[in-house]
């Protein structure tokens, strides 16, 4: 993945994004969160699949946007796990985990407390570790290559896995809101693979 994302504006850009998806991934939609969506102009960005029901307010959606949460994330069976060990090595236990835990210590990042339960190697808590690195302004502006080449390789290491996951939900979203969701999160990846 080509991460050189421009200015510190991009960047910024960017990070928003980025952690905006990461806790989009890490937890279901509470009524603050939905308002935020709900007012302009992140309303028009879960509008955009083409499915004329993701147009009404989410706020009024939060039921059903919880009961597909669960019955794509949470379980108790069936459900998709946004894990990255487990699409790559149908394993909870393999380097990928180990591999976040020592990206942890190189960004100088920890998950948000109330997902530090979480494997590591969870999609959201790797798009927020993305974030992390791109919101390092002075070190940007100190290291500019070798940051961006950092944050490259971070990106091929735990962001290239997440295309059968995101193509899953897809498919099993009952609720346009996750079908977007995995549609934006395949998007970002793929603008940012190729700025």
């Amino acid at each position: 993945m080509n991460l050189e994302v421009g200015d510190e504006e991009t960047r910024r850009g960017w990070t928003g994004l980025l952690r905006l998806l990461a806790r989009l991934w890490l937890e279901e939609v509470d009524a603050r969160l939905a308002q935020v969506l709900d007012d302009a102009p992140l309303a028009s960005g879960w509008s955009g699949s083409g499915d004329s029901a993701s147009s009404g307010p989410i706020a009024d959606q939060l039921d059903s946007l919880a009961v597909d949460y669960c019955q794509l994330f949470v379980g108790p069976r069936g459900h998709l796990v946004p894990v990255q060990s487990v699409w790559q090595h149908a394993s909870l236990v393999a380097d990928p985990a180990a591999s976040m835990r020592q990206w942890f210590g190189l960004a100088g990042y920890a998950p948000p407390a109330r997902h530090r339960s979480l494997f590591p190697d969870h999609l959201g808590i790797q798009l927020d570790l993305l974030a992390h690195l791109l919101d390092q302004q002075e070190l940007w502006t100190e290291h500019p290559e070798e940051l961006a080449a950092l944050t490259a390789t971070y990106a091929d290491t735990h962001l290239a896995w997440p295309a059968p996951l995101l193509e899953a939900v897809t498919q099993r979203a009952q609720t346009p809101f996750y079908r977007r969701l995995a549609e934006l999160t395949s998007q970002a990846l793929a603008a940012l693979g190729e700025s």
